[in-house]
């Protein structure tokens, strides 16, 4: 999670901008580029708690069918009742 002090140096400097960034995410997302170690990745930015959360997007070449997943076809259609009541 993002926050304002790891995000940016102090706390008093950042407090702010960070603060008015996250309301006006409220019930939104924004999307941006973020490069990490020489790649560049295209993200959403979404507001949690008191911090901001930024999930890594995918390109559509970069996903499977899930009919092109032959692991699939070794699970089981048949749930437990047991093991999935609360």
């Amino acid at each position: 999670m993002l926050s304002a002090r790891n995000a940016w140096p102090g706390r008093q400097v950042a407090g702010e901008p960070f603060s008015a960034l996250r309301e006006a995410l409220r019930g939104k997302a924004g999307t941006g580029k973020f490069a990490l170690y020489g790649r560049e990745y295209v993200v959403a930015v979404q507001p949690r708690e008191r911090g901001l959360v930024m999930y890594t997007l995918r390109q559509a070449d970069e996903v499977r069918k899930m009919s092109a997943i032959d692991e699939f076809d070794e699970v089981s259609d048949k749930v437990n009742d047991v093991e999935t009541s609360w």
